[in-house]
């Protein structure tokens, strides 16, 4: 699994770039409780995993321990959280941390910072040698309202990437999951299953916001509004700790406001890439091209759930590149 940070430019410093990493230090580290990754210091002195700066164009990644264990190389945004939450795991040092050390003018690397205070550097372990590997600052810019969630669309060299950005909680920042596919309804649904994955396992994710984007999931996915008012009421499928303690869940505000508009989220997605997204819209369900989209595409579709933000589907015409963004 991937994880991609929304962090505006300006607000870049070393608090920002800890709590990235902490994100990722506790998935990491609800990983090894399940037994589903391996130690990485075993890795390292076998030989298995090693230190490699990251060639990606589309920002900075923080790659779990599953997505940066098999492929055999890290950068140290990867690898720092790793041995933090292994640490933390294996009770070996319960109060170590990922942290960020400025290594440039706009260059951090991550290290480990050990609770006696000692500074571990798996990158080094790895192979990293000279200069130190960094993480740059300003990922992405986010495409939600401060508290709240965003899934956007855009067609991508013929096929679909779907985003989706939840928020964590008492930052600013946003944790992203991605995902391409020839397939729109595939794009979306693994964009919202890697951001809703991860939040879970982090624990760090604004609770409402990461509701509300399960819901989304649900409802994109066909299933009827009573069906998920039903489930709501349930919680037995909802992570403990997105749940609304003491609220009425078959009645929570935004839930007819999103079943509204959720229909609406792919028609007009498909209706629009073709001719406003750079790079074509990607197959329709069935295999089919996706329509060629209206000269004018429809004006923003919107509802405002009792007491809550509204939630919003965007087309964005006027400028090429830019996703349709649902905001919850």
């Amino acid at each position: 699994m991937r994880i991609q940070y929304a962090i505006p430019e300006g607000v870049v410093n070393a608090d920002v770039l800890d709590a990235a990493l902490e994100t990722s230090t506790r998935a990491n580290e609800a990983l090894f409780e399940g037994d589903k990754i391996p130690l990485l210091t075993s890795l390292i002195k076998r030989g298995k995993i090693r230190w490699q700066p990251e060639r990606f164009k589309d920002g900075e990644h923080f790659d779990l321990a599953t997505q940066a264990g098999p492929r055999g190389w890290g950068d140290c945004d990867d690898l720092a959280p790793w041995l933090a939450a292994e640490l933390r795991a294996t009770g070996r040092d319960p109060g170590a941390a990922a942290v960020a050390k400025k290594s440039g003018r706009n260059k951090w690397h991550a290290v480990v910072r050990a609770s006696d205070g000692r500074i571990l550097d798996p990158s080094k372990w790895a192979g990293m040698h000279g200069g130190e590997s960094s993480i740059v600052g300003a990922v992405q810019t986010s495409m939600a309202r401060p508290g709240g969630g965003a899934l956007g669309i855009r067609g991508y060299s013929g096929s679909v990437a779907a985003r989706c950005d939840l928020p964590v909680e008492g930052s600013d920042l946003f944790i992203s999951g991605v995902c391409l596919d020839d397939d729109m309804e595939s794009a979306v649904s693994g964009a919202l299953d890697a951001a809703l994955c991860c939040g879970e396992l982090s624990g760090a994710v604004e609770p409402t916001a990461a509701l509300r984007a399960w819901c989304l999931r649900h409802l994109m996915s066909g299933m009827a509004p009573d069906v998920l008012a039903d489930e709501l009421a349930a919680s037995e499928l909802i992570p403990e700790d997105w749940r609304l303690d003491g609220a009425d869940e078959s009645d929570i505000g935004f839930l007819p406001a999103l079943a509204a508009l959720a229909p609406s989220v792919m028609p007009m997605a498909s209706g629009l890439l073709s001719s406003v997204m750079p790079g074509g819209g990607g197959k329709a369900k069935g295999g089919g091209a996706a329509p060629a989209g209206p000269a004018s595409p429809p004006a923003m579709a919107a509802a405002t759930p009792g007491g809550g933000a509204p939630i919003t589907v965007t087309p964005y015409s006027s400028s090429p590149g830019n996703p349709i963004i649902v905001r919850f």
